[in-house]
């Protein structure tokens, strides 16, 4: 459910609360008895009169987390009151050629005791604004809506409100001490630039990679001397020749291996038919390589010679 905004201001020793735009403020004390605050927003015109102006010189490295510490601390002691106690704004003021000022105004809460009888101070106020101030906003619409300050003197003050005119910015607001609240808020705001700036990042690395592809050479497609278990290479090295020798059967002896001048000779010894499908599985293996293979049957000097005999072959692949 939508809330009405209403504007209190004090008039003649007494609070009173206009409800709509064009009608005259009622004080409290004459509000029907069945007058409530519930769905209701308050703006509270405070009385210039009742404002404490101070002005302080601070260092030129102090930052907005600095001035608001310093411009409490100030308020508090000219007010005399506790940080908790109090409504204050500042403007930090930053001349060339002398240190920045900053200027406080400031009243104590105790001021608007009258109203917490009405309103809950915390939660119903979203505004409190110096008379002055509002006397110079436009209201329009069917409830108190502040849309332009019309104010000629300070031309940064016509920043101060959102796009709908609904909404007052600080530097026109008085506002309670919450450094909580306030580093949230400054936390947050720091947050916001920190992902904007990594997005910013992030899109130029990503930009200037996609850059940089167009002048990167593309590299060779690599290509496996042992496609599909077949040698399609033209020449081959020994460490390819090596990776033939480790797949041979276990009833095969490797005798002995030489790689001369690209030439692998690789002496064996089998059976004549493992040393045939050894050979059969090598010139399938190597494809276009130059395979010699010549055999030499073994004779047994002892008469107990196992019944299938063994051969001694020579491969030379090149």
């Amino acid at each position: 459910m939508s809330r009405t905004t209403w504007l209190a201001s004090y008039q003649q020793g007494d609070w009173c609360l206009q409800t709509a735009p064009n009608t005259s403020p009622i004080p409290f004390p004459e509000l029907e008895t069945s007058f409530s605050a519930a769905n209701t927003t308050l703006i509270v015109a405070i009385p210039d009169a009742w404002i404490v102006h101070y002005q302080e010189e601070v260092d030129p490295a102090y930052d907005d987390e600095l001035c608001y510490l310093a411009a409490a601390t100030f308020a508090s002691e000219v007010c005399a009151v506790t940080k908790e106690s109090l409504l204050f704004r500042y403007q930090l003021n930053r001349a060339e050629s002398n240190s920045p000022i900053l200027s406080i105004e400031a009243v104590a809460m105790e001021r608007l005791d009258g109203l917490s009888r009405y309103f809950d101070l915390t939660h119903d106020v979203s505004s409190f604004l110096l008379e002055s101030d509002v006397s110079q906003l436009d209201i329009r619409t069917d409830a108190v809506r502040f849309n332009a300050f019309k104010s000629s003197s300070s031309k940064s003050n016509s920043s101060k409100f959102s796009a709908d005119g609904t909404a007052l910015q600080s530097q026109l607001v008085f506002e309670r001490y919450d450094p909580v609240m306030k580093n949230r808020a400054q936390w947050w705001k720091k947050t916001k630039r920190f992902m904007c700036a990594s997005v910013l990042l992030h899109a130029s690395f990503a930009s200037f990679y996609c850059y940089a592809q167009h002048f990167i050479p593309n590299p060779p497609a690599y290509v496996s001397p042992w496609a599909s278990s077949d040698v399609k290479s033209a020449s081959l090295s020994e460490q390819d020749i090596l990776g033939l020798i480790r797949g041979i059967s276990k009833t095969i002896r490797l005798d002995a291996f030489s790689w001369i001048e690209q030439t692998a000779t690789v002496r064996l010894t089998g059976t004549q038919d493992s040393l045939s499908a050894l050979e059969a599985q090598f010139r399938k293996q190597l494809g276009d390589q130059q395979l010699a293979v010549s055999t030499t049957p073994i004779i047994r000097s002892f008469a107990r010679a196992k019944p299938e005999s063994l051969y001694e072959a020579t491969f030379e692949i090149y």
